[in-house]
């Protein structure tokens, strides 16, 4: 919650100073922390509970520059990271968190494999299709990006490196690893329709590929999560609309208020469920939409929305969570609840939903 505030407030002070290039640069700065942070938070939710895959029009070079800059800086100063990348590679249909998370995985490894130091080298290239099919027959792609990582480690041998993908095959000694890194990465592969391989030997050092299809330029763009400030001024609202904006974090109702409102929208808003259902009960001939939150005190968010749609079943919900558990999404699309905004969420991210609403 705390992340979704702080991008709120960065991309409203940008948008009000834009003409001035430091508070720009800084707000900048501000929300790539939030990214940092929040990609953070969806690893670890992965990990816990499979974080939903946000498929983007994606730079693999930008997310694997990402990597190195985070393990140049916590990494030890006797390993040697290096890039090879191309500059001329297309885009991918990714989701840069879970790919950043999957390349991670397989640094951490290659620094273990080097307690003393040594080389890591982070190579990006486009395989064609021919090369592809000789490596992997099953590969379907027209091309690939693959995304390598080459360390100077111990390597391993063939019984250990046959057995590396298997959840909770681990070599570490006791607390020391939970053999579910790489079995996370095969997952991501697969989830991406893409393919990963590896070449070891012990003593001699360990390469990892991520293989991942190549964007054709004839692939309809899908836009990416970043936020321009620029984009803040487009007008987006349909003036008559009432908005209930049910949130229970009072710096956000401040924020969603103020963008809302310039943007010629009505807005109530509610602190926690038992006064969000007292306002639509009030006034839910006027409400055209909901957008609300799932944890709130009081009464939680699906309750609530259970609740609205007794009294109106036609009422438009849009629901703002940082995640979505599987079962609770089936029981919100048991009660056609179809809209959600992943937090931290942009202006645009709001904006944009509230609009496709009365589409």
């Amino acid at each position: 919650m705390t992340l979704n505030i702080i991008r709120a407030y960065a991309t409203l002070a940008s948008a009000q100073s834009p003409a001035d290039p430091q508070i720009v640069e800084n707000m900048k700065t501000i929300n790539e922390e939030v990214d940092r942070g929040a990609s953070m938070t969806r690893q670890l939710l992965t990990l816990a509970r499979k974080a939903e895959t946000r498929l983007a029009r994606t730079d693999a070079n930008q997310v694997v520059g990402g990597v190195s800059e985070l393990i140049k800086q916590t990494f030890p100063r006797t390993i040697d990271v290096r890039l090879t990348l191309d500059q001329k590679l297309p885009p991918v249909l990714a989701d840069a968190n879970q790919i950043n998370q999957a390349l991670l995985n397989i640094c951490v490894n290659a620094r273990d494999a080097m307690p003393t130091g040594g080389v890591l080298i982070l190579t990006t290239e486009v395989i064609d299709q021919d090369t592809m099919r000789s490596r992997h027959p099953e590969a379907a792609g027209n091309s690939y990006v693959c995304i390598s990582s080459t360390d100077t480690g111990t390597g391993m041998e063939e019984s250990v490196r046959s057995r590396i993908f298997e959840p909770f095959f681990t070599t570490k000694g006791f607390g020391e690893g939970t053999g579910l890194g790489l079995a996370m990465v095969y997952g991501i592969m697969k989830n991406h329709q893409g393919v990963i391989d590896v070449e070891s030997e012990a003593g001699h050092g360990t390469t990892f590929r991520l293989y991942l299809p190549a964007l054709q330029q004839d692939h309809p763009v899908v836009l990416n999560e970043a936020t321009d400030a620029k984009a803040f001024v487009q007008s987006f609202a349909n003036p008559k609309a009432t908005v209930l904006v049910v949130e229970d974090e009072q710096p956000m109702v401040r924020f969603l208020k103020n963008v809302l409102t310039r943007k010629g929208y009505r807005v109530l808003a509610a602190l926690d469920g038992a006064e969000a259902i007292d306002l639509y009960q009030r006034h839910k001939d006027d409400i055209d939409v909901v957008l609300i939150d799932l944890g709130l005190p009081k009464v939680t968010g699906s309750e609530v929305i259970r609740i609205m749609k007794e009294q109106n079943p036609n009422v438009k919900i849009i629901v703002t969570t940082g995640y979505l558990e599987p079962e609770l999404r089936l029981e919100l699309l048991g009660a056609e609840v179809k809209e959600y905004i992943q937090k931290p969420y942009s202006v645009e991210d709001v904006l944009e939903k509230l609009e496709s609403a009365f589409e």
